[in-house]
């Protein structure tokens, strides 16, 4: 049996999904305070200041928090079946077919919001390990409902997930620092490449 993990933004796709979305279907004022505080954020990060789920955290609500549940999963999904075929990198799924030719496990592991790509790993049976949007009282809080499926969080998933000594050959497609984990379990990773 083998295992092959993809990583979303950029590697499959070739925009990050969560950003792509925010550009398309949040209001121009949450996009004015949202986008110059996600730079900040972003600097905070890089210098250790403050870990990735926690930017996330800081950012969401002001982009999200108050939209009806309804909404939010009506939105990603719009943006599941109308823009992800749009984005999704041509070499990247012809190397994920070949990957289901073979009869292989086909997981996304991905710090995207699930629901943005998660009608299309299901219709493509693939295991999807993303983010999720934290919903109270049928709202948006703006809040992850998971850590952040970045870095460590990456590894710890799949090892959560998979019993990787089921299979025999392991591939990892990645893109950045974020997938170094995922890319270390892997016979053969791939780093921006396919």
């Amino acid at each position: 049996m083998r295992l092959a993990l993809f990583d979303m933004d950029c590697t499959l796709a070739e925009v990050d999904t969560t950003v792509d979305f925010v550009k398309r279907n949040v209001s121009l004022p949450r996009k004015a305070v949202g986008f110059p505080l996600a730079f900040l954020l972003m600097g905070l990060y890089r210098i250790g200041t403050i870990n990735d789920t926690r930017a996330k955290n800081t950012l969401y609500p002001i982009l999200f928090r108050g939209w009806s549940e309804e909404r939010f999963r009506k939105t990603a999904r719009r943006y599941n079946d109308e823009r992800l075929p749009e984005v999704l990198k041509p070499a990247a799924l012809e190397r994920l077919r070949w990957h289901q030719s073979r009869g292989d496990r086909v997981a996304v592991v991905s710090g995207t919001i699930d629901l943005l790509v998660a009608g299309w790993c299901a219709e493509k049976g693939i295991v999807l390990l993303a983010n999720t949007m934290e919903f109270h009282d049928g709202r948006v809080t703006g809040r992850m409902g998971t850590r952040n499926c970045y870095g460590p969080e990456k590894g710890r998933r799949i090892r959560e997930y998979f019993d990787l000594k089921e299979y025999e050959r392991i591939y990892a497609y990645g893109d950045s620092s974020g997938d170094r984990e995922m890319l270390a379990l892997a016979h053969e990773p791939a780093y921006r490449r396919f």
